[in-house]
């Protein structure tokens, strides 16, 4: 009996056909897709920043606002393709955050049956086709992406099928699978800007396509060109009219290269040798020769991981050039797609990310991993094609002495049967790391629709029910606007830098400046904080404010209120005092706090004023950071910053007399974006925020 669909030859294109085996690889697609949807089961889709956006934009849009979050922020930092389609599944009932998960799920199984059949299409070896489809549904890299809200599963399905239409192609010259691949490839720029590899890679593979004349090559580059090319096109022309950016404000990064290259290689351990990886190699050191590097995880760990994965790299290269010698490994060229839109797309995240504020989280190789398999497939194909011509295991002796009959019937080696061996324990290592991962997803669900933040007694059981009737300042802004409905136009964050909330710092800094609400609310949410004494802390700050009282004081968290009387001119310095302050009786503070903050513009300078004041209240210094229109601008020592101190004492910059106080501080000669002041009282910490957009003016 000759075992049959190992790896007999077939490293031609073959025509897919429908039959019992394909169904299969459908099969095998549900199954992904139901995975997916088990790990949804309890807590619903899982949620987290990007998320938000997506929902949020989603929502806007099927409220008539053209790309708009409800906070008011144009959409443009990713592609349209996620929102709108969740949008398009709101035209039918059916909600943003519901539309994702059952979106996202389906997306899954198709790119496991897909995945499938671009294997099948190059190898006879059904073991092979199997074992792919089964290590795509098992990937648990791929399930985690596709179980949240985020773009990665759909991202993933057309790269999939473009590769896989290009792939025939360039075997078959069908110009309707060139098509389909451009459309594709399309469709993936417009779920995400990293789509663009898929683009550089197709056009690069067909400038080099062999068998066909110059003028058929640049043929095909112009009508894939234009076809994938022109939708993101126009989005990106509609962002630089709107913004002067083609893909949104880029912040550039502070993570070192040697934390992507950990996050990176920690990540292809677990793809290789199975969900463990390295882990315990991050049990070493983070000094290296005596110098510790900040935020870098172990340095000998990093470079260990990389050496076992170059050595892994090489031997098989190795073998692979022997098999090659011998006459086992043939038409390299089946490699050609999947390897060279890899290396592209690793290179493409390799330039970019430094140029923004992520850190290679591991989501970002997610799209590598369909391809990869299917590289990692054929080059098997390749061993299992030498091992079934190595001595058959009925022509061994012990074999011979318990059935001679065996010798007859049976040709599958020992090198095969330790290869398929191999394959299928990592395989069972997939499975047991994928039962503790559902059992983890349906026990606490992920981000914020877990069960810590979908079981907060401040979420869940007060703000739902007595949701505010003002203005929200929280630490949680996400949070709350996914969980409890809120309009996004009322909730605004308490933070430190681009609206986020920074935990590790321990005073609160917020901006009464941006809403006109009568009522003003403040929900604090332990959470939100690296510690109980932050927490507190921030807690304190906030309730010193005038007119503070505690709404509701839970486990949790806790909601405050602050009412504002909008008669109330107490603080507005008199006709007189404005004169002698040196401004216009007409003039308004753009800053009300304790004192009146006012911008001469004129003198290129701030103007601190208060009457009825002493000396309690000029003791404490004041501060003053200026953010510039050029980062150039600043010293090398405040580029850290982001902006300039310039930080003064009353006593130096002011002066008080007949219980007026007023204090002048020039601006720097440069152009200013924002200037953000205040001062440091006891007890407590205020900031009064006024980004003047003086570049704008």
């Amino acid at each position: 009996m000759k075992l049959r669909g190992f790896a007999r030859g077939g490293l031609t294109l073959r025509r897919p056909r429908f039959d019992w085996f394909t169904l299969s690889l459908a099969v095998l697609g549900l199954l992904g897709a139901a995975l997916v949807l088990l790990r949804q089961a309890n807590y619903g889709v899982g949620m987290g920043g990007d998320s938000t956006l997506y929902i949020a934009t989603a929502r806007s849009l099927l409220e008539g606002n053209w790309f708009v979050s409800p906070w008011g922020v144009r959409y443009e930092n990713a592609a349209p393709l996620f929102p709108l389609s969740l949008a398009f599944a709101g035209l039918f009932g059916v909600d943003a955050i519901a539309a994702a998960g059952y979106m996202n799920a389906a997306a899954f199984g198709l790119t496991v049956f897909a995945t499938g059949m671009w294997l099948r299409s190059r190898v006879r070896s059904l073991f092979l086709v199997a074992w792919a489809g089964c290590a795509c549904v098992l990937s648990l890299r791929l399930a985690h992406s596709s179980a949240q809200a985020m773009t990665e599963a759909l991202f993933i399905l057309f790269i999939v099928l473009a590769l896989f239409a290009l792939d025939r192609f360039l075997d078959t010259r069908k110009r309707s699978l060139l098509l389909l691949a451009a459309v594709c490839a399309a469709l993936a720029c417009l779920t995400r800007y990293l789509g663009v590899t898929l683009v550089a890679s197709a056009l690069l593979l067909l400038l080099l396509q062999r068998g066909a004349t110059f003028p058929e090559r640049i043929k095909s580059v112009a009508i894939y060109s234009v076809i994938a090319i022109t939708p993101i096109g126009l989005w990106m022309l509609r962002n630089l009219l709107n913004s002067g950016t083609l893909a949104g404000e880029a912040t550039p990064t502070d993570f070192s290269l040697l934390s992507s290259i950990h996050n990176a290689g920690s990540e292809f351990s677990k793809w290789t040798f199975g969900h463990g990886g390295f882990r315990l190699l991050d049990l070493g050191t983070s000094k290296i020769f005596g110098v510790s590097i900040r935020g870098d995880p172990a340095i000998a760990a990093v470079f260990l991981k990389i050496a076992v994965l170059l050595a892994l790299a090489v031997a098989v290269g190795y073998a692979l050039i022997w098999l090659r010698r011998r006459g086992y490994a043939q038409n390299w060229g089946i490699l050609t797609v999947p390897v060279v839109f890899i290396l592209v797309y690793a290179l493409a995240v390799a330039v970019s990310l430094p140029l923004t504020d992520v850190d290679l989280p591991i989501r970002y190789l997610a799209p590598i991993y369909p391809p990869l398999l299917v590289a990692a497939a054929l080059t098997l194909n390749q061993f299992l094609r030498w091992a079934e011509v190595q001595k058959p295991l009925a022509a061994l002796p012990f074999l011979q002495k318990w059935n001679a009959s065996l010798t007859k019937r049976m040709t599958i080696s020992l090198p095969a049967i330790i290869l398929v061996a191999g394959l299928s324990l990592w395989l069972a290592q997939q499975v047991y790391a994928n039962y503790y991962n559902i059992k983890g997803w349906m026990d606490d669900g992920a981000g914020y629709t877990s069960r810590e933040w979908t079981g907060s007694e401040t979420m869940a059981q007060y703000l739902r029910s007595h949701p505010p009737d003002g203005h929200i300042w929280t630490n949680t802004t996400l949070a709350l606007y996914s969980l409890t409905g809120i309009n996004g136009d009322r909730i605004s964050a308490i933070g430190t830098r681009g609206g986020t909330m920074q935990p590790d710092k321990r005073h609160l800094r917020f901006d009464d400046a941006h809403t006109d609400a009568k009522d003003v609310y403040f929900v604090l949410f332990r959470r939100g904080f690296q510690s109980d004494a932050a927490y507190e802390d921030g807690l304190t700050q906030i309730a010193a404010l005038p007119g503070t009282e505690t709404v509701a004081k839970l486990e949790d968290g806790v909601v405050l209120k602050i009412v504002r009387n909008p008669s109330d001119d107490a603080g507005i310095m008199d006709e007189g005092a404005l004169l002698q302050a040196g401004l216009p009786k007409e003039a308004q503070p753009p800053i009300r706090s304790i004192f009146n903050v006012y911008l001469d513009e004129q003198e290129n300078r701030l103007i601190y004023a208060r009457d009825d004041c002493s000396d309690d209240d000029i003791e404490p210094p004041f501060f003053l950071h200026v953010v510039p229109v050029d980062p150039a601008n600043l010293s090398e020592h405040s580029q850290q910053y982001i902006f300039d101190h310039l930080d003064f004492n009353f006593d130096d910059y002011g002066l008080r007399s007949d219980g007026l106080c007023v204090a002048t501080r020039n601006l720097p000669v440069y152009d200013i974006a924002s200037i953000m002041t205040g001062q440091y009282l006891p007890g407590e910490y205020r900031i009064w925020r006024g980004d003047f957009n003086l570049a704008d003016e």
